[in-house]
């Protein structure tokens, strides 16, 4: 048959061991605790590290997308005034009845349609530049021909010549891979209104006009 031990102090053993047990239990459950406090505060650290880093690369990347936008609009600004000064020289070699003809031509060109160049010469006036509405350019030469032959103050020389698309650009057409490019150029046109200097032309004028032209 069983035997079985009613000593008090097998007992009390026992409750010891539990107790030890509990605490045990306890210091581990702590420990655990604390290892992962301080793992998640490791984390977080690295975390923040990684974030610091973030942050300087994209203030370095907005600095440097900001200097390349000041470049290029001084490269802009540098571009459009060295094409005012070819203006300028333009207009003092042509004078003031080529400047007052390209005047007059601006002034039958729709608002809509963007002018990007005008050169001068001895005898035509060119304008280059973007109709996004192709429709627009329909009929720009009768228009611009009436519009000039009804100025009694302006001679026009013969009809006013038109080139579009890749008549203006031909490199375009040149390659099949350049399709985007070639439809994007699709609006752009070029167009040469010859004039014919008045007779009336006073005497300083003229005389100016030949010594310009030799």
């Amino acid at each position: 048959p069983p035997q079985i031990n009613l000593l008090p102090w097998r007992g009390a053993r026992l409750q010891e061991l539990r107790r030890q047990f509990i605490r045990h239990s306890a210091v581990l459950a702590g420990g655990l605790l604390l290892m992962a406090l301080a793992g998640g505060s490791a984390v977080q650290h690295r975390l923040n590290q990684q974030r610091a880093k973030l942050q300087a690369v994209e203030a370095t990347y907005q600095q440097s997308q900001k200097t390349r936008q000041r470049n290029e609009q001084l490269r802009v600004l540098f571009q459009r005034q060295s094409a005012a000064l070819d203006q300028l020289s333009q207009y003092g070699r042509y004078g003031h009845w080529q400047l007052h003809n390209a005047l007059a031509l601006l002034a039958l060109i729709p608002d809509c349609v963007e002018i990007q160049k005008i050169q001068l010469s001895d005898a035509t006036v060119t304008l280059s530049g973007f109709a996004a509405d192709q429709e627009l350019l329909l009929g720009m030469p009768e228009r611009v021909f009436a519009g000039l032959r009804g100025d009694s103050q302006r001679s026009i020389g013969s009809w006013p010549v038109l080139l579009t698309g890749t008549e203006v650009e031909p490199h375009l057409s040149a390659s099949a891979s350049a399709s985007a490019s070639a439809s994007a150029a699709a609006g752009s046109f070029q167009l040469r209104v010859p004039f014919v200097r008045s007779l009336d032309e006073p005497p300083m004028q003229r005389a100016k006009r030949a010594v310009a032209d030799e």
